[in-house]
């Protein structure tokens, strides 16, 4: 049957049902069912043997010719460097870090030597196996799937990102916010104190004492003790 593809958008090619596999120049897995999609080559040997490429793993194609009754044409198939993601380990003592996230590191790997493969055809399908494989080489349809998880990792680091911030905003407000409480209370704390000096140099004037009713009364409506009160009471 078919292969298991990547994603709805990987196509089936074509279909070889006798195709060998080179390693340089060394023959290394012998005549097998190989598929080709807009994303891979796939070989198995319908037995043990499952192997696949990826596309964008081929740096070149070309061909080579065969020698009727002792080789078969093949495609050469040159490789490059595959680029493999290196994720940071979060350990126990860093995972409340949210604010170091960092980017995952893209790190290039070299392909095995001598850097190519070949695709040796029993049967008749290589050129238009070639045409086609060019063709989706050229187009790049894994690219959209990849776009599309890039731009959702940045969402989702954005919006980690984004509730640091607010965090620490709502945090500074709110430290803002209590300064000045404080400095309310002090000024209110000094005024008051001005407010009891000034009421007792009032209560020692020869005007307050002869009105001191009316003092007591203007002075409890501020929130002050009346010294003329205090000191009638003894």
């Amino acid at each position: 049957g078919n292969p298991q593809l990547l994603s709805q958008d990987e196509v089936i090619l074509q279909h070889e049902s006798d195709l060998s596999i080179y390693f340089g120049d060394s023959k290394k897995y012998r005549k097998g069912k190989c598929v080709l999609t807009t994303h891979r080559i796939l070989w198995t040997d319908n037995k043990k043997e499952r192997h696949s490429l990826h596309l964008k793993h081929i740096k070149s194609c070309s061909t080579k010719s065969g020698f009727v009754g002792m080789s078969s044409p093949k495609i050469i198939v040159n490789l490059n460097n595959r680029e493999v993601v290196e994720r940071h380990t979060v350990n126990n003592q860093n995972k409340q870090n949210y604010g170091n996230l960092q980017q995952p590191k893209i790190i290039h790997v070299p392909p095995p030597k001598p850097g190519y493969m070949m695709l040796s055809f029993h049967t008749s399908g290589r050129d238009s196996f070639l045409k086609k494989m060019e063709k989706a080489i050229q187009t790049k349809a894994w690219y959209k799937k990849q776009e599309e998880e890039k731009r959702d990792f940045t969402t989702k680091a954005a919006g980690i990102r984004g509730l640091i911030a607010e965090n620490k905003k709502r945090q500074a407000q709110q430290k803002k916010v209590v300064n000045e409480a404080f400095e309310d209370l002090e000024s209110l704390m000094v005024h008051a104190k001005q407010m009891v000096s000034l009421a007792n140099r009032l209560a020692a004037s020869t005007e307050a004492k002869e009105q001191a009713s009316e003092f007591d009364s203007m002075l409890q409506g501020m929130g002050i003790m009346s010294p003329v009160t205090k000191s009638a009471a003894g």
